[in-house]
């Protein structure tokens, strides 16, 4: 029988993968995020069923994060949720979402095992082509920090970050030592670095350099990406850290901001710009040039979702606002602002 791991605490949905899939899988369980992760590192199941609102964390994040650990790479992931249109979103949306493939709810008994079959069919294929010389993984580059800011940042020690000490061995192969170093740097010495050096770029720098440093931040230091790890102050610290460069980002692309910043740095006043900004109590701003009732709904969605630092529910919004509203220049916009980040 084959080993399949069922991420989803509802009750009724789980009768019905009793009823479908006892005959031919052997079924576990998991109710929440932390019992996923633990059954899958000591079971390493090749396939699993998750639920895109599972507790304890996004299952989206939970996809994620399980696309970080080899074994996880080489599973298959069947996403669930509610809001899923099979009918508009596709495998390429299932990729970004960190699975293999999407289902709406409620279930469909038939979608479900048919679903459940081609993703059988794609480990049996996947387990022919494999040779006794696998090919070396692909390693994500860490972010590239500038003399500026190592000479800014370093602190003469070589001690590990506070943060480090509470991770799981798991928890810590998975970040990497680069990228852990990096959080490190960046959160001890977040109130001596300028926007400029915290992007790692040199003052009076383009808008387009601030924009391409900080999307390569993004890329290692987004929040989703350290979702589900137990370590609260690992936590804490990249979503200070990442706060701080969304920060410097908005202040340095906007050219009234970017020239205000420039007076506050040559007055030696501040190595921040603090002003109160209006409008930002909703994500209304552009949306009222959306017609389409249902894109302008995915946009809010999108909107708010960002606003949480749900980066991955961002996108799949935008991309069913986008297939309602192709080209709209406000879905678009979005849509590039977050080609960069949330990347497993």
């Amino acid at each position: 029988m084959i080993p399949i791991l069922i991420v989803d605490t509802d009750a009724g949905r789980r009768a019905t993968y009793e009823e479908l899939l006892r005959r031919s899988f052997s079924i576990g369980y998991a109710a929440d995020t932390a019992e996923a992760l633990n059954l899958f590192r000591n079971l390493r199941p090749p396939l699993l069923i998750v639920h895109a609102g599972i507790e304890g964390g996004s299952g989206v994040a939970l996809c994620h994060l399980l696309r970080q650990e080899e074994q996880g790479r080489k599973a298959k992931i069947l996403l669930l949720g509610e809001d899923f249109d099979e009918s508009i979103l596709g495998r390429d949306m299932a990729a970004q979402l960190g699975a293999d493939d999407l289902a709406g709810l409620p279930l469909d008994p038939m979608r479900l095992r048919r679903k459940l079959r081609d993703l059988i069919t794609e480990l049996a294929g996947k387990a022919e082509k494999a040779t006794p010389e696998a090919p070396a993984q692909k390693v994500s580059q860490p972010v590239e920090i500038t003399n500026e800011t190592q000479q800014a940042s370093s602190s003469g020690n070589a001690e590990a970050p506070a943060f480090c000490r509470d991770l799981s061995p798991a928890e810590r192969a998975a970040a990497g030592e680069d990228r852990l170093a990096l959080i490190g740097r960046l959160f001890e010495n977040l109130e001596k670095l300028d926007y400029y050096a915290l992007l790692g770029i040199p003052r009076g720098a383009a808008a387009s350099e601030a924009r391409r440093a900080y999307f390569a931040f993004a890329r290692e230091l987004h929040p989703d990406r350290f979702a589900l790890y137990q370590s609260q102050t690992l936590r804490q610290a990249v979503a200070r850290v990442f706060k701080r460069l969304n920060e410097a980002y908005q202040t340095l692309s906007d050219p009234e901001k970017s020239k205000e910043y420039q007076i506050v740095l040559e007055r030696g006043e501040s190595l921040r710009l603090i002003r109160k900004e209006r409008g930002v109590e909703g994500p209304k701003a552009q949306d009222t040039q959306i017609t389409n009732p249902q894109a302008r709904k995915f946009y809010n969605l999108a909107m708010t979702a960002l606003r949480d630092g749900k980066v991955s529910a961002a996108k799949m919004n935008l991309a069913l606002a986008e297939k309602l509203a192709p080209g709209h220049p406000a879905i678009k916009s979005a849509l590039e602002d977050l080609a960069a980040r949330g990347q497993g």
